[in-house]
């Protein structure tokens, strides 16, 4: 035991040392992982302004929603389509008629 105390006192400052070196290392690793409060705030902030543009958006994406409700369907246009259709042919005929009175009246003006 006597031949222990000499080793003891050399060794044992450098012995605490260093552990308490390795705990202050380890304890500054450690709170490196954890956020300040500055910046979880931060972060808060950023979170509350994407927060409010999302809001933004969905409000303009109800409102382009709403628009669309309000486009032609496939069957309005169809139906666009053929009365586009059945005015051609109806200018047509009037087209005819037309020129018939227009021969007509240069050949009774000659």
């Amino acid at each position: 035991m006597k031949d222990l105390e000499p080793m003891v006192r050399t060794w044992l400052p450098v012995v605490v040392l260093v552990v308490q070196g390795l705990t202050t290392w380890i304890l500054m690793k450690v709170y490196k992982l954890f956020a300040t409060k500055e910046q979880v705030n931060a972060q808060a902030e950023k979170i509350e302004k994407h927060d409010v543009k999302i809001g933004d958006v969905e409000g303009k994406v109800q409102l382009i929603e709403q628009e669309i409700k309000n486009l032609p369907t496939s069957k309005d246009l169809c139906e666009l389509k053929e009365s586009i259709a059945a005015m051609n042919a109806t200018n047509k005929i009037l087209s005819r008629g037309m020129k018939r009175i227009e021969d007509f009246l240069i050949q009774k003006g000659q």
